[in-house]
């Protein structure tokens, strides 16, 4: 008897969920499922570094999508999701539908964090999947817009701080600093160093390694990567 088919969908919308191995743990989490649950794991469909809130492109979703739509994914096979915001953040209608959508096709859908199957059938026949799948999008949801406003106050308050001449960032290059007396960018110590470097390097050719030597020998002000 052949095993049922099985197909992980993976999205992280940030570069920090990245370095927080966001892809190794969901894509982990598929294969010891199917192993689990002897299923035979064809392949992933992986939206990476794409937000799934207000109707951001999924270009993965949307082949996964298209593989059902044309027969590649049968029906009865499994959808693997590590939990109901990876398939979608948008308003919650949205969400159930798409869901509701996926499952009249034919596929089942499996939310890895807590190994609930939800198919079509199963939708009707227990109701209280249906206040689960739509809780989940409401949270979903509202996590994502409550994140995304305080982005935009935050960026608000900056533009704010700039129409009375305060600086966008004070991460500026080293031989830089911002100087509230003047309420301006001025060159600091380290300025004599960058100037030196560039010259050195521009005008005569020499590497880093000759030119940090010098700096040290010499006792010039030593720079750092950034100035706050």
């Amino acid at each position: 008897m052949s095993k049922v088919k099985c197909y992980s969908y993976v999205r992280y919308s940030s570069e920090l969920q990245r370095l927080n191995s966001s892809l190794t743990r969901q894509l982990e989490k598929s294969k010891s499922y199917a192993d689990k649950h002897n299923l035979e794991l064809i392949t992933d469909y992986q939206d990476l570094g794409i937000s799934g809130y207000q109707g951001n492109k999924q270009d993965a979703l949307a082949k996964l999508k298209l593989a059902i739509a044309n027969g590649t994914i049968a029906q009865g096979s499994l959808i693997l999701i590590e939990e109901f915001d990876r398939l979608s953040r948008a308003k919650p209608a949205e969400a159930q539908i798409q869901f509701y959508e996926l499952l009249k096709s034919g596929v089942n859908i499996v939310t890895l964090v807590d190994e609930e199957v939800f198919t079509w059938e199963s939708i009707e026949e227990k109701p209280q999947q249906l206040f689960i799948s739509l809780i989940k999008s409401i949270s979903a949801h509202d996590e994502s817009k409550k994140k995304s406003e305080r982005v935009r106050n935050a960026w608000q308050k900056k533009r704010d701080a700039m129409v009375n001449g305060k600086p966008l960032t004070k991460k500026v290059p080293f031989w830089i600093s911002w100087d509230d007396k003047s309420n301006n960018f001025v060159l600091n110590d380290l300025a004599i160093s960058f100037k030196l470097a560039f010259k050195m390097s521009i005008e005569h050719g020499h590497g880093s390694y000759y030119i940090s030597k010098f700096l040290n020998l010499n006792n010039y002000p030593a720079p750092v990567a950034y100035s706050d």
